[in-house]
């Protein structure tokens, strides 16, 4: 969604997210750090 051009507002608001902070994941996406995805929720390693 954030490569076709939404906003992080429209985002939020499409997919039920109420805190900006759950947006998280954008980052490590940017960054390559797809190896967070697969770790569970809670405390995360690096």
């Amino acid at each position: 969604m954030k490569q076709a051009g939404y906003t992080n507002r429209e985002i939020m608001e499409t997919l039920g997210i109420k805190n900006k902070t759950q947006m998280t994941w954008m980052r490590w996406y940017k960054h390559g750090e797809t190896h967070r995805f697969s770790q569970p929720v809670g405390k995360q390693y690096v």
